[in-house]
């Protein structure tokens, strides 16, 4: 049990020294230990996706919530690299998994809602916010937002008719 946790803080340190490559090989060995360890396949795909290498980082992130089907951030994370990827559909399902495991997952709808505008899907993306919004009320730190977005988006849709 040494093995994995010594190798899991190495790749912590490694990570925030900026030694992306040296992270990468640590956490490496600690899924190759610790296959079911979910933590480290996502840290692991967020130091690929940092190399710029998207299909890794990618397959990281689906092996972290193949191990917890509740791991709201690495689906959101999965949903991340699937929007660079372009592909859209996939962002969307990932992104609403991450919603659905965990409601109040905050970074999940505002990407989720910028998939809906980068692919021109306004009422999606009005949808989004409003769901959030009316979900948890105004006393919710980030509803303001949510509602900001809202206001915003009906003044898009207003300039553009």
């Amino acid at each position: 049990e040494a093995f994995p946790e010594a190798h899991l803080q190495i790749a912590q340190i490694y990570f925030s020294e900026g030694h992306l490559n040296k992270s990468a090989r640590s956490y490496e060995q600690v899924v190759r230990f610790d296959p079911e360890n979910a933590a480290a396949h996502n840290n692991l795909g967020y130091v690929y996706k940092r190399l710029g290498d998207l299909d890794r980082a990618g397959r990281s992130y689906e092996r972290a919530v193949a191990v917890d089907s509740s791991f709201a951030e690495a689906y959101n994370n999965l949903g991340q690299v699937y929007k660079a990827q372009g592909r859209s559909d996939k962002a969307i399902d990932v992104f609403r998994r991450a919603i659905s495991v965990q409601s109040d997952f905050f970074g999940a709808y505002v990407n989720l809602a910028r998939v809906y505008q980068m692919e021109n899907k306004p009422q999606e993306e009005a949808d989004i916010w409003r769901s959030y919004a009316d979900r948890f009320g105004l006393a919710d730190r980030y509803s303001a937002y949510a509602r900001e977005r809202l206001l915003d988006l009906a003044e898009r849709t207003a300039a553009s008719e």
